[in-house]
């Protein structure tokens, strides 16, 4: 947790979106992220997976875990 309040209180990259204060980044490659939607977002319990290349929008969305532990296994 205190990684994560310490990032979010960093610039944020220019073209790039600050994130709420519910979602969490549950992983991160450099280029790419992947954030979970936590209660009390619209988004709740979903995973998103986030790349440069996608200009960090939305690349992949799974709605459970387990659909995002599916898609990298």
């Amino acid at each position: 947790m205190r990684v994560t309040n310490s990032d979010r209180k960093k610039a944020v990259p220019v073209g790039c979106q600050s994130l709420p204060d519910n979602t969490v980044v549950v992983f991160d490659y450099g280029e790419s992220f992947v954030l979970i939607f936590r209660e009390g977002h619209p988004r709740s319990g979903q995973l998103v997976w986030r790349h440069l290349s996608e200009g960090y929008k939305d690349a992949e969305t799974f709605t459970d875990f387990a659909q995002f532990l599916t898609y990298w296994i």
